[in-house]
């Protein structure tokens, strides 16, 4: 049986959790808005961000712990850092995100107004202008030439 420790050495295992919960939300919602969202998507990213707070837990407790073993404040640390990152950082950094995403994007939206709509309304507008077919002349056919009925003569035998 493992002994208890004291309350300093508690609240630094506790901290060092917390921020631990902390990086693997920020983890988490990183791979989240890189790989977007959909059942299976999340189903494994879950599965991993589950898998990946055991690891840490354990390894942590392991290697770094006061205790050497993994305890249930532990577990709490990570619940709570993971859960002050989804509730107070995460929403506040979602209008830096949009900013930033907005300002990333503005390049291709001004080349877009600028060039590609006028473009496109030039090409429209010259696809929508009826076509002037122009028709082939039939060549005009030489006029016979009939003599003048006043200079006929005629044999008169």
């Amino acid at each position: 049986m493992t002994v208890s420790l004291p309350w300093p050495l508690l609240a630094g295992d506790l901290l060092d959790c917390m921020g631990w919960g902390l990086v693997l939300a920020l983890a988490y919602d990183l791979c989240r808005t890189l790989t977007g969202s959909g059942f299976w998507r999340c189903f494994f990213l879950d599965l991993l961000g589950f898998l990946a707070a055991a690891v840490v837990l354990r390894g942590y407790a392991a290697g770094l712990s006061a205790a050497g073993v993994p305890r249930w404040y532990h577990g709490a640390g990570l619940a709570l850092g993971a859960a002050a990152w989804f509730a107070g950082i995460a929403p506040a950094l979602a209008g830096v995100r949009r900013r930033l995403a907005w300002l990333l994007a503005r390049p291709v939206r001004l080349a877009e107004i600028w060039l590609w709509q006028p473009l496109e309304a030039r090409v429209r507008a010259r696809l929508a202008r009826p076509r002037k077919i122009k028709k082939k002349k039939s060549p005009k056919l030489p006029e016979k030439q009939l003599p003048k009925k006043g200079r006929m003569l005629y044999n008169s035998k």
